[in-house]
């Protein structure tokens, strides 16, 4: 085995599949480009309020050019149902709270499961 490996992955930052890259927080209605990239919608508002052409946006990531509908605007982006289902997961694991009883001392223990 080479120990390398072990190294590199120790060197890389984490990135949490939740967390939008622009705002730095848990994603709030996490949006789709079609690049594949995911941001917050109001985020994405945000970035494209100082991107002119209005119907014109390049993704803060990968820097790809797409447009939008002006119809719907970025609100018509499709919702990252993945990132979503990621999010509620997440809420619910850091919410859950369960009392158990202890099988060697008889005394009842609060464990808190969080993420």
């Amino acid at each position: 085995m080479d120990g390398g490996d072990d190294q590199t992955s120790k060197r890389r930052p984490s990135y949490d599949v939740t967390e939008c890259v622009i705002c730095a927080d848990s994603y709030k209605d996490p949006r789709q480009l079609p690049c594949l990239h995911t941001f917050c919608l109001t985020c994405l508002q945000s970035w494209g309020r100082d991107t002119p052409p209005a119907d014109t946006l390049t993704c803060p990531v990968c820097r790809r050019q797409f447009q939008f509908s002006d119809a719907g605007g970025l609100a018509a982006l499709p919702k990252d149902r993945f990132v979503a289902k990621m999010l509620m997961f997440r809420r619910l694991t850091s919410q859950v709270a369960s009392r158990v009883q202890c099988n060697q001392c008889c005394e009842w223990t609060l464990i808190v499961l969080s993420s």
